[in-house]
């Protein structure tokens, strides 16, 4: 490592400002909220600031507040003790050997930021000190300040707060706050507890059991006769490579090994040897020299820690854990020092992918051009080679070597050398060699430590044909080869799990000669790629990719179908060095798993880029998941066991121009993805995207299956493993089926939301509104010739619990069956089968209350609690989960359809307005996010004709959907049927519901009438020959409390004169009240205070003449000298949101 560290220490140096010299920061505003909170590297706690800033300075702080640094200054050095200022900046003395409390002059760096110019790789004084104890005293302090520094340079310290060592620090990630006031130190925490102060050797020995001595000794007369005739010595030491939880099992294999492995048996060098380096108490690191009783210094060092007896000792084994691959490294550096082989190679003059090749054999003549025609890297960061990394990797050194071309007759092999930095193994060098030891012809890229490489026998007379690498962000994490004798090795590293993408080079045959190529930092690869040379500076060689397949990194593992075409993938951005694709494929090879492909699940989260995941299920219940389960789960279902098959694939892409720097002009940035759009063959669009997006953004297009293709997989981008989706692709591949068992037909039936319905669709979001951050999407199915509807519940650990219903499910008579809502588990009870000919004809859903909206007081947001179904048939059924609780007066009930000449149906209708006719059709809307739920139907009008009609108490949307009950019906024999009878259902003073009775017996409802437990009935009669003319209504704690209506009992004595109007014409009023007792009568109860109260006059004189009353009191006149009132409406989701319907003039029907 010394040999490497000279150029870089030239870059740092130029780079550094003089010491003292600060950098302003009054250009950043108030960009001083985004200072990062700094954390340790070998615990991950937090680099505290200060916490007495105003104390004397000789105070001792806590040890998560006493901080040293690692700086380039004519060398790599360590600082003296500090404290940390302003979250990120160490202030310390520059001498290793001083402290904070000893002197006054003292020196600033920024941490792991050069926003200071001068900067440092900060941590705690106490993990430093275990380190150096783990190390011993061989290992000098320059020597490991030089090591660990440079396993700092080459890890990235994310948003300068954190490094990314591939761990969660055992649990302290969790305390991580990027900026902003950093979470509170919790003292009741191991993690805070000082991991280099614990108990003494002899109290630790002194919490050991009392019995220990006794613990399953050997019995007397059994002598083992294991090992052979191996002494007790060596038995031992055999033993002292195990656990003694291992020994624990061992003891249960027989009675000599009982005996031989019992507690009480085993001899203090036993127990020494678990205080050694690797064994399970090598935390402690005590003198091995001393004589003291082992024994029960293991097991009382034990009690500690398991009985939570010493925070320090819990914490210290923990760190000690963590700081591990440091010390490993360190060691390996100071017992076999680093070289780094091949090459130089020096990008050529105005070129992107040709370079200089200095060959060290190379004397005379000019540099050779060396063309780099495939290759994979990690995230390249573009910071100064001088800065700190705060994400990816750097690239500080470029090598090329020729490997051997053919290997002949006789056996050759290739060494594969890796390091382990954090929790994550890389590969630091390949090497080929003529044999295991080197010699003459060996060849060597990167670096190359032959005690720790693995090796690979290459079969005779082969040479190499393609290199399977793996990579994350940060560096090459695998690699395996492939010879022409279709023989590959085995992988050599890491080639799974988070972040990691595989690809393949394929290297050329013929005559040319292939280099290997790769891009360095001062542990291990970065890139690597194959290149060949250029005979001249005008000569270029093709690629030597034979699939689009080959061009990218893949996860889990790249697609090999051969004939597979790729899309470009949507939104277009700028692309970056590591941008491995998702094989997300639901077709298999030639598409022979669509058959069974029945439904995709595209799980969203929040904007902008809310796609966080991609579920394949199929008609056997296999499912596989591509990203993360979390969010809104929305489905789409496929029918394709009737061939219909997914054909085109567009995508919704943010955009903002608004995007500039100080003095520079504005320009567009793109934010990904945050939606996409399936069609499939027979017409079927299923869009998903928040409904805000859908709105403002169109629709675009990725590439469509070739003829003769088909699509049968997509590709997406995602930046880090837990992020979201950025980018989208299709796959498609030649058609296994063929083509005329592909039936294309249109469809008979729309699941997607019409454009029209996108503008009350944003209004109707407000019923679910909540923090910005989340995203609303919709959910729409027709109601059209359904002949089953089923239901889903939420599960444990997702957006929607067991106590709620999730979605609803419509199958039909033909096609793909809809899902509205979330499908996560069927409910056991709930499926309900429709006749032929029968369609639904109300809606009822309660909604169990959680929240008030934040940004609409007086909407309530909650979850679907229970449904219920009514059809034309008459069948009723209500879907209620058991874990739900029952149905309560709390709950919000909204309904749709019930009363008179209002049904859902699912056959075209007729909505008579204004004389015009119009066609539509009915659907079932389902609004989600999530946290909350809102369902909504479209009802028809189809079995009143009337002329135009007006709602006094006018509604918009989307609260303009209402239920509607008429003081008379028509007959078919064109006579009129008049109410004759109102049922009043009210439960703790509130109206649940409202049923009219007809002369012919026929009834209207709003409202529940037997759902909810309790309450009371009051039934109210209506005169034969009467006619509402007017009406009042209280509202309290949104429900009515207080409903009268005014009538005029002889309506037909109109036809008098004038003068006899006035006696021939007499007022009835009947009310519905908290409770049906008498004393309640009278105007005392108008007295009352409600919310809201509204008051529909008989004409306009009456209206000038009613007093408001005091509070929220809206008095209201017919609309026309003419008008009649026909009825009154409630809102579908809200019961009290109470109006009067009227008829503008005399007409056809009431």
């Amino acid at each position: 490592m010394a040999k490497l560290l000279p150029p870089l220490l030239c870059l740092l140096r130029s780079f550094q400002r003089p010491r003292g010299c600060t950098l302003s920061l009054d250009f950043l505003g108030n960009a001083w909220m985004a200072i990062s909170n700094v954390y340790c590297p070998f615990c991950g706690v937090i680099l505290l600031q200060d916490p007495y800033p105003e104390a004397d300075p000789r105070r001792t702080r806590p040890w998560y507040a006493e901080i040293r640094g690692l700086v380039m200054m004519e060398s790599i050095s360590l600082t003296g003790l500090g404290l940390i200022s302003g979250r990120n900046i160490l202030v310390a003395p520059v001498d290793s050997e001083l402290s904070y409390t000893d002197t006054e002059a003292l020196e600033q760096w920024g941490l792991s930021t050069t926003s200071r110019g001068s900067w440092a790789f900060g941590f705690h004084n106490s993990c430093w000190r275990l380190l150096r104890t783990r190390l011993g005293s061989q290992h000098s302090e320059p020597a490991v300040a030089a090591s660990v520094f440079s396993q700092l340079f080459c890890t990235p310290c994310r948003n300068s707060s954190a490094f990314d060592l591939g761990h969660d620090y055992d649990g302290a990630s969790h305390t991580h706050k990027i900026a902003g006031r950093p979470k509170p130190v919790d003292l009741d925490s191991h993690l805070y507890a000082d991991p280099y102060v614990f108990l003494s050797l002899d109290d630790l020995e002194a919490a050991a059991p009392l019995d220990i001595a006794a613990w399953n000794r050997q019995r007397d007369g059994c002598t083992p006769q294991l090992f052979g005739s191996f002494s007790l010595e060596i038995k031992h030491e055999i033993l002292s490579y195990m656990s003694t939880k291992e020994l624990a099992t061992l003891r249960l294999v027989s009675r000599e090994l009982a005996n031989l492995a019992a507690v009480g048996s085993l001899p203090q060098s036993f127990w020494r040897s678990r205080f050694l380096v690797g064994q399970e108490a090598d935390f402690l690191f005590p003198n091995l020299r001393d004589k003291r009783d082992w024994c029960r210094l293991f097991w009382g060092t034990r009690a500690c820690v398991r009985n939570q007896g010493s925070l320090s000792l819990i914490n210290r084994r923990r760190v000690r854990k963590l700081i591990e691959p440091f010390a490993a490294i360190v060691e390996l550096d100071s017992r076999s020092p680093t070289t780094l082989s091949g090459s130089t190679l020096r990008l050529a003059q105005g070129q992107t992918d040709c370079f200089q090749l200095s060959e060290s054999s190379s004397i005379d003549g000019p540099p050779k051009l060396l063309q780099e025609i495939d290759s994979f890297s990690g995230q390249l960061a573009s910071v100064d080679a001088a800065e700190p990394l705060v994400d990816g990797c750097r690239t500080i050194h470029r090598r090329a070597q020729l490997p051997q071309h053919s290997f002949g007759k006789e056996h050759r092999y290739i060494a594969i050398t890796t390091r382990t930095i954090g929790a994550r193994t890389f590969v630091s060098g390949i090497g080929f060699f003529p044999s295991y030891r080197l010699g003459k012809g060996s060849r060597i890229l990167g670096f190359h430590d032959p005690a720790t490489a693995e090796w690979i026998a290459v079969p005779c007379g082969s040479s190499l044909s393609a290199l399977g690498v793996a990579f994350c962000s940060q560096g090459l994490t695998g690699v395996k080869f492939t010879f022409t004798t279709s023989e590959s090795s085995n992988w050599v590293g890491v080639i799974n799990g988070p972040g990691v993408a595989q690809g393949s080079l394929a290297v050329r045959g013929g005559e040319a000669q292939f280099y290997l190529t790769a891009g360095l930092d001062l542990l291990k690869m970065v890139s690597l790629g194959v290149g060949q040379l250029l005979e001249g500076p005008s000569d270029v060689f093709p690629g030597t990719i034979t699939s689009p397949a080959q061009r990218h990194l893949w996860m889990p593992c790249p697609p090999l179908y051969e004939k597979l075409k790729i899309s470009t993938l949507q939104p277009r951005q700028g692309s970056l060095p590591f941008e491995p694709l998702h094989n997300i494929d639901f077709g298999g090879p030639g598409g022979t798993l669509l058959p069974s492909l029945t439904r995709l699940v595209f799980h969203m989260e929040s904007q902008p880029n809310p796609l966080v995941g991609i579920e394949i299920i199929y008609n056997e219940g296999h499912s596989v998941l591509y990203g993360r389960k979390i969010g809104c789960a929305l489905s789409f279902l496929i029918d394709s066991v009737n061939g219909e098959r997914i054909d085109q694939v567009g995508t919704l892409g943010w955009s903002e121009n608004s995007f500039s720097w100080p003095g520079e002009e504005s320009r567009t940035l793109s934010l990904g993805l945050c939606g996409l759009q399936i069609t499939t063959d027979i017409g079927r669009t299923f869009t998903v995207a928040p409904i805000s997006s859908t709105l403002k953004i169109s629709v675009d297009s990725i590439q469509t299956a070739e003829p003769k293709h088909v699509i049968t997989g997509l590709v997406a981008l995602q930046k880090e493993p837990r992020d979201p989706f950025t980018k989208l692709g299709v796959q498609n591949q030649p058609s296994s089926e063929p083509l005329d068992q592909i039936v294309q037909r249109p469809t008979e039936s729309s699941h997607v939301a019409l454009e029209r319905h996108l503008d009350s669709d944003k209004e109707f979001s407000r019923y679910i509104s909540c923090p910005r951050s989340s995203a609303n999407y919709q959910t729409w199915a027709t109601l059209k010739n359904v002949r089953r509807i089923e239901v889903s519940i939420g599960i444990e650990g997702s957006s929607r619990s067991p106590n709620c219903i999730s979605g609803l499910k419509f199958v039909y008579d033909k096609g793909a069956p809809a899902i509205v809502g979330q499908w996560m588990d069927a409910h056991e009870q709930g499926v309900f089968e429709l006749s032929p000919y029968e369609t639904v004809s109300s809606l009822t859903v309660w909604v169990n209350l959680m929240a008030q909206s934040a940004e609409y007081p007086t909407l309530r947001l909650g979850r679907v609690k229970a449904v219920r179904i009514t059809t034309t048939g008459g069948h009723k059924v209500l879907f209620h989960p058991a874990a739900a609780g029952p149905i309560s007066i709390r709950d919000m009930q909204h309904q749709y359809g019930g009363g008179f000449g209002e049904e859902i149906v699912s056959i075209p209708f007729f909505l008579h307005t204004g004389g015009l006719l119009t066609f539509q059709q009915t659907d079932i809307q389902w609004i989600l996010n999530s946290s909350y739920d809102r369902v909504r139907a479209i009802v028809s009008q189809s079995d009143i004709a009337v002329g135009p009609v007006v709602l006094v108490r006018a509604l918009y949307p989307p609260y303009d959907e209402v239920q509607k009950l008429y003081f008379q019906r028509p007959c078919n024999d064109g006579s009129k049927d008049q109410v004759v009878c109102a049922e009043a259902r009210f439960n703790q003073g509130a109206l649940l519901g409202l049923t009219f009775t007809y002369k012919s017996g026929a009834k209207a409802q709003i409202g529940d009438s037997d759902i909810v437990p309790g309450g009371s009935r009051q039934m109210l009669d209506f005169p034969e020959h009467g006619r509402v003319v007017g009406m009042d209504v209280g509202v309290r704690e949104g429900d009515i409390h207080y409903l009268q209506f005014e009538i005029e009992a002889n309506p037909h004595e109109h036809t008098r004169t004038a003068s006899e109007v006035n006696i021939a014409v007499r007022y009835q009023t009947l009310s519905v009240r908290i409770t049906p007792s008498a004393e309640q009568d009278g105007p005392d109860l108008q007295n009352q205070h409600f919310d809201w109260r509204g008051t529909w006059c008989k004409d306009e004189a009456q209206a000038r003449r009613c007093t408001a009353r005091p509070g929220k009191h809206f008095v209201y006149a017919p609309p026309s000298p003419r008008s009649k009132m026909l009825g009154l409406y409630v809102g579908c989701q809200d019961l009290s949101s109470v109006g009067a319907v009227y008829q503008l003039e005399d007409g056809v029907g009431v």
